[in-house]
């Protein structure tokens, strides 16, 4: 894993320590606005929409299972036994065989935007990737005009 991008991976590390699991079960406000702004540096959210948003994480398990599905992700924590023959699959992935529009910001410090560069050999149809300027990880909050303009546009609307 390149290291830019194990860097932009930290919280779910962090989250794997006993203190990462106290301060995010603890702090959930906290820890998630400090996500926000990681995520999309140079944005100032309106505090109304990260309010609504954080509403989802009073959830009494939100906290667990968010740790959970982080030490997964990584191999540190078994998943689902239901689940366990998709995880046998092969790590290579089989086509999309749909059309895809991906957008994604230029400055989003999660989701690198490298990441979705250059993956048209993973998609039998189109697969339209629609960089974002100014735009960090949230493109539908940061910028909800040119993220419906684009899927309309996709759309043939």
């Amino acid at each position: 894993m390149p290291y830019p991008l194990a860097h932009a991976c930290w919280y779910e590390w962090y989250v794997a320590t006993a203190r990462g699991r106290r301060a995010l079960e603890r702090d959930r406000r906290g820890f998630s606005r400090c996500l926000w702004r990681c995520w999309s540096p140079g944005w100032d959210f309106d505090e109304g929409d990260f309010g609504q948003a954080a509403t989802a994480w009073d959830n009494p398990d939100w906290a667990e299972i968010s740790v959970h599905a982080s030490l997964h992700r990584w191999g540190e924590a078994h998943g689902d036994p239901a689940y366990q023959a998709v995880e046998d699959r092969p790590a290579d992935p089989s086509p999309v065989r749909v059309p895809c529009l991906v957008l994604h910001g230029e400055r989003d410090g999660d989701n690198l935007p490298r990441t979705t560069g250059g993956k048209d050999d993973l998609f039998t149809e189109d697969y339209e990737r629609v960089p974002m300027p100014g735009v960090g990880h949230l493109p539908l909050r940061k910028a909800p005009r040119a993220t419906a303009e684009a899927v309309l546009r996709r759309a043939g609307g």
